[in-house]
């Protein structure tokens, strides 16, 4: 679920090829929800496209509309990492390119109704699609540099107990590599949660890191639940004292919060990758479970369940 508002900025970071980019922000994941925001970039063309579509009715398209009076008319090259930065105003979406403003475009609908970003056609991978609030205050408080990460997905608002993470992956590259998902506290660099999954070891170690950064106890019981090249789906639920972990269905873990009013620190999560293992993440859903308990969570992470 994608929540956004007046002060929010939606930041993504990807690397792409061949001809067409799209990054559709829509009511649902369902084939003919309404298309709130459609910007799409055609590298044979130098345009970048940007409409809306309601009740299967695409409005006027603009492409010269609207544009930054400094904008050039290909800010992006195919084959090469870029950002996507979208800052929602009272009513309006600001749209630039690594670092640069490059238009606007006024709502066409409510942007209450704004549920699911989609990006499509000839992406190669994304490895951002962070979350902040802009006004008051900044939340996540610091924008880290996340070119070292293999994804990163904060969120601008606190967590409550009953809120669950849906990641659908597929790890590839090196047999014998390593991923870890872990969650930050604030701005700090300490880990509520180290999630580390070891495929050389056909072990996962869960960890956590204290006041000086230095690691706890390992825990790691429990089969190896993941399977090299195979497309996983993986619930990250958070209790009133617990992160609980499933996978393809099934309960997994559970990880003790360390640090006393957890809620108040986490603002997302984060994957590394060593040894030349990579993660393809295909999507990322947020829910609330229904209960504090997260009472049968798991069911979220069965791979036939559709999320809308």
């Amino acid at each position: 679920m994608l929540l956004l508002y007046p002060e929010k900025v939606p930041m993504l970071q990807c690397n792409f090829i061949l001809h067409r980019l799209d990054f559709d922000f829509l009511a649902s994941k369902a084939p003919d929800a309404n298309c709130h925001l459609k910007v799409s970039v055609h590298f044979h063309k130098d345009w970048i496209v940007r409409n809306s579509c309601f009740d299967g009715n695409w409005g006027e398209p603009e492409i010269k509309e609207n544009l930054d009076e400094l904008a050039i008319p290909r800010p992006l090259e195919p084959g090469k990492r870029f950002r996507l930065q979208i800052l929602v105003t009272e009513d309006r979406f600001l749209i630039g390119f690594n670092d640069i403003h490059y238009c606007s475009y006024k709502f066409r609908g409510r942007l209450s109704d704004i549920r699911t970003l989609k990006i499509h056609k000839d992406v190669q991978y994304v490895n951002q699609v962070d979350h902040r609030t802009c006004y008051p205050s900044p939340r996540p408080l610091i924008q880290y540099n996340e070119d070292h990460h293999s994804f990163s997905n904060d969120v601008p608002k606190k967590f409550m107990p009953g809120h669950a993470m849906i990641i659908s992956a597929i790890p590839y590259g090196n047999p014998k590599g390593r991923f870890t998902i872990y969650f930050f506290e604030n701005e700090t660099k300490k880990q509520a949660l180290h999630f580390n999954a070891r495929f050389d070891q056909q072990i996962v170690v869960r960890n956590s890191t204290n006041d000086k950064l230095s690691f706890r106890e390992e825990e790691t019981s429990g089969e190896f639940p993941f399977v090299f090249d195979q497309q996983f789906k993986l619930a990250i639920a958070l209790s009133t004292t617990h992160f609980l972990i499933a996978i393809d269905g099934r309960r997994f873990c559970m990880y003790k919060y360390r640090t006393q009013n957890q809620f108040d620190s986490l603002n997302g999560f984060k994957i590394y990758c060593l040894d030349q293992l990579r993660l393809e993440v295909a999507t990322v859903d947020h829910i609330y479970t229904g209960s504090p308990s997260c009472q049968e969570f798991e069911t979220f992470s069965n791979p036939d369940l559709q999320l809308y």
